[in-house]
């Protein structure tokens, strides 16, 4: 089943992370619903692949994983978004992740099936 509702991903991501994600920002909460919206789970492919190199660009220290495979199972594509945006926020770079993501249009999306 897809978890589709930030809240309900919070209290699971807290459960994994620890106390540790009550740190993001309220706008972290509201884009992760954003990007769960009508029936948008991810970035397509080469949308994603582009919020990686902004992201990677930036980063110093450490690398993210790529992005996985489009036929990977909805949750774990909305897992790893949810990793996505927690490395944006660490860079200091949430804020244009957040506008990448309300910016692409619907064909740039992976959506439910």
């Amino acid at each position: 089943m897809l978890i589709e509702k930030a809240a309900t991903m919070k209290t699971v991501h807290r459960r994994a992370l620890g106390p540790g994600v009550d740190h993001v920002p309220r706008q972290f909460w509201a884009l992760l619903d954003y990007c769960g919206m009508a029936g948008r789970i991810c970035p397509a492919p080469q949308a994603w692949h582009r919020m990686w190199q902004l992201l990677d660009a930036r980063a110093t220290d450490r690398k993210p994983s790529p992005p996985p495979a489009p036929d990977e199972p909805e949750n774990s594509l909305k897992w790893a978004l949810v990793d996505h945006l927690l490395w944006a926020d660490q860079l200091g770079m949430f804020g244009e992740v957040e506008q990448y993501l309300r910016e692409l249009t619907p064909d740039q999306w992976a959506m439910a099936s």
